[in-house]
């Protein structure tokens, strides 16, 4: 059986100190060994002493320009966030907050170019931590709305030389990216000079009311990466997670998306799950393991897109 990577990456470190306990004890007694750090959010600090106590969880930056307050100064980035700092971006209601972004990232290069001012200021705060840099990614999929918004994040994983998350699905498909601009995404990481996961497996939270439990949501998966798995051109899958301790305090952070935190966190301490990676033939590990692996990148069900 040929060897495949599986990246089981957990997003939001540094979101709430519940989340930071909930991916490490997802990297000591689960599958995860990959984490990313949002530099602008209230955890942060006890996330990076985390992460030094842990050296056997790589750690990349999650981009954010959705959530809290920007880092760049907010007279520089006034498409993005008011006076106060705080970014524009809508959560409490997220479809009209991604169609305004889609439609800003679509015809306003001044936005284009605020983003990038922030996630430089975003990657100059990680880096003086002293943690080794091992991936971007982008918070709320931003990234994934518009081609120059993407070609932007691309850009900059580039001048770090430092591999980058590319497409994952089903969010494409839940953000209704028209599959025109799904395209240049793609062709775009074909000559991109990094690399990423040959494709990624985004939570199956679809914005419905439909809210399987843990074990049906573990099979789900298990149902998509041993599609990805039939095809013998892909090396390398990502798994996108969400690990958190849930107590009442975190409930508070994203009522919403409680659900998919709490399925999420079962799925990778889940032994029967862990059981089904190894047989697939998966190798877990982080974006460090790329380099071993072939980058194709493929759709959701291993077919090219």
């Amino acid at each position: 059986m040929t060897p495949r990577l599986l990246i089981v990456n957990a997003d939001d470190f540094g979101i709430h100190e519940d989340v930071n306990t909930g991916v490490i004890a997802a990297c000591r007694e689960g599958l995860v060994r990959s984490a990313s750090i949002m530099v602008n959010m209230p955890a942060f600090a006890p996330a990076v002493a985390l992460a030094r106590d842990h050296p056997e969880l790589e750690v990349g930056i999650h981009l954010n320009v959705t959530s809290g307050f920007c880092l760049a100064s907010p007279r520089h980035v006034p498409l993005l966030a008011d006076a106060d700092g705080r970014f524009r971006f809508d959560g409490a209601n997220m479809p009209q907050a991604m169609q305004r972004t889609r439609d800003l990232a679509a015809h306003s290069p001044e936005f284009i170019a605020q983003v990038a001012i922030e996630w430089e200021r975003q990657v100059e705060r990680f880096l003086k931590t002293g943690l080794s840099l091992a991936h971007v990614n982008a918070h709320h999929y931003i990234n994934l709305l518009h081609p120059h918004l993407f070609d932007a994040y691309v850009r900059l994983a580039e001048a770090l030389a430092v591999p980058c998350r590319g497409l994952g699905y089903p969010i494409l498909d839940v953000l209704g990216t028209p599959p025109a601009d799904q395209l240049a995404m793609r062709q775009r990481l074909a000559v991109a000079a990094t690399t990423s996961p040959a494709t990624a497996i985004s939570n199956l939270f679809d914005g419905s009311d439909h809210r399987p439990p843990a074990a049906a949501y573990r099979d789900l998966i298990v149902r998509r990466l041993r599609a990805l798995s039939s095809d013998d051109r892909l090396m390398s899958v990502e798994l996108i997670t969400h690990p958190t301790h849930i107590t009442p305090t975190v409930v508070e952070l994203d009522k919403t998306y409680l659900w998919a935190r709490t399925v999420e966190t079962s799925l990778v301490r889940d032994g029967d799950f862990e059981s089904a990676v190894s047989e697939m033939g998966f190798r877990r590990g982080g974006y460090g393991c790329l380099k071993q692996f072939d980058p194709i990148r493929v759709g959701p069900t291993g077919s090219d897109r």
